[in-house]
């Protein structure tokens, strides 16, 4: 079993963290290019939302995140994240964030369907944080109001902070690949 789980953690690392190590991963180029934004961002916000660090000393952004009532739950597995999705969502305690960018369930969980299912599917995850993240530069004059508004749309303060955290994380990116913004 733990073969199984190895293979499985390293088969989603190589799908979305690239199979290089600084090359941006595909999963982040498709959702970003659906929807408009910019790729480099929506790993920005992945890293801030879900990072784990393995037991490599590695940290990367982790899918099968769950931050309950503010506390970051990392499962070792995909079925372990949703049967924890399940539970919560069967006990009508919606306030909760799933997968890479943290999705809230409670006001998009719509998104999937209320499906735990999708929710922790990568790209599912991805592709709607980038969809969120879209309609929210729709509303703001630039990207860093739209990156504040996906995580606390009526909280300034908070949007702001996280603004700031987030493009610290981009921009720590972009040095250590040797890519533009």
């Amino acid at each position: 079993m733990k073969r199984i789980t190895d293979l499985m953690v390293v088969g989603c690392l190589l799908y979305c963290a690239g199979a290089h190590s600084n090359s941006l991963p595909l999963a982040y180029h498709q959702a970003a290019q659906l929807h408009n934004v910019p790729p480099l961002l929506l790993l920005a916000i992945s890293h801030q939302e879900s990072n784990a660090k393995l037991k490599s000393k590695r940290v990367t952004p982790w899918p099968w995140t769950i931050n309950h009532r503010g506390k970051p739950y990392y499962f070792i597995s995909y079925e372990d994240a949703v049967s924890a999705c399940q539970k919560l969502h069967d006990a009508g305690d919606w306030m909760f964030d799933v997968g890479f960018n943290q999705v809230n369930w409670y006001w998009n969980g719509a998104r999937f369907n209320y499906d735990c299912r999708a929710a922790f599917v990568p790209k599912q995850n991805l592709l709607v944080s980038a969809a969120i993240l879209r309609e929210a530069r729709n509303r703001s004059s630039s990207w860093q109001e739209a990156v504040g508004r996906y995580h606390s749309p009526s909280n300034k303060i908070r949007a702001q902070n996280y603004s700031r955290s987030v493009f610290r994380h981009q921009q720590r990116i972009a040095k250590q690949w040797d890519v533009v913004p």
